[in-house]
């Protein structure tokens, strides 16, 4: 698992294929969270993406690599995004990026 920058920017394409799919002429400018929460795996893969992030900046900076850090570091991050151990949030990683892969997938159906 990286810093969760990767999975944010195909979060992001997905918001905008939901935004395209759900403009309406009539409608005042949709915002990204309402977006997201018409999509649950969405806001959930952008909220996991987000914790990650941040917390691999704050514990390492920009180019900080999650993989590389010692296991007490990692069991760290994995406690402050929500889970008890790092194989738990990579699991939750590969999950979310599935979810989002297959969202992509429907909003192009």
């Amino acid at each position: 698992a990286g810093d969760g920058q990767e999975l944010l920017d195909r979060i992001e394409h997905a918001a905008r294929l939901v935004q395209s799919n759900a403009m309406r002429f009539d409608e005042a400018a949709v915002t990204a969270e309402s977006l997201l929460n018409d999509h649950p795996p969405l806001a959930e893969a952008a909220r996991l993406s987000r914790d990650l992030r941040d917390v691999c900046r704050l514990a390492g900076g920009a180019d900080f690599d999650l993989q590389a850090a010692s296991a007490k570091v990692q069991s760290f991050i994995a406690n402050a995004c929500g889970h008890d151990n790092i194989n738990v949030l990579n699991e939750a990683l590969a999950k979310a990026e599935t979810s989002v892969e297959q969202e992509i997938t429907r909003l192009y159906a």
